[in-house]
């Protein structure tokens, strides 16, 4: 008998009081998480990148050559190749955030098709929120 009431004990306390939980962590905590991932994963695309290292060398020309010709050429083909890493990097940065803001939605976007799925509201009811 004892063990009856302590699995019954452990159904209503401790699962019911992490899934009344896990609301507020996925909110507070679970965000906090994904907002470190996204910003570990901008710094860690900027570092391989070297975009610092690249406008340091703006001005410097390639291979030693050290005619005007070549420093015109040498700048050109860098501030390009700034221009192209500079858009992949805006690029993964708006990738990676957009995570995060899907990580917000996911749980609503659920809970409205679990509504809709049991009938307690119609498929115009995202339309009927923002109109």
């Amino acid at each position: 008998m004892e063990l009856f009431w302590s699995s019954l004990r452990f159904i209503t306390i401790d699962i019911l009081l992490r899934a009344a939980y896990f609301p507020a962590w996925w909110y507070t905590k679970g965000f906090m998480n994904i907002l470190l991932f996204v910003w570990r994963q901008i710094q860690s695309l900027a570092a391989s990148l070297s975009l610092s290292v690249l406008t340091r060398n703006l001005f410097q020309p390639m291979y030693g050559l050290r005619d005007r010709t070549s420093r015109v050429i040498s700048f050109f083909v860098r501030l390009a190749h700034l221009v192209l890493l500079f858009f992949v990097e805006c690029l993964w940065t708006i990738l990676v955030a957009a995570l995060a803001v899907v990580w917000l939605l996911f749980p609503l976007v659920v809970l409205v098709n679990l509504l809709y799925q049991f009938g307690l509201t119609d498929e115009n009811f995202l339309f009927s929120i923002f109109v």
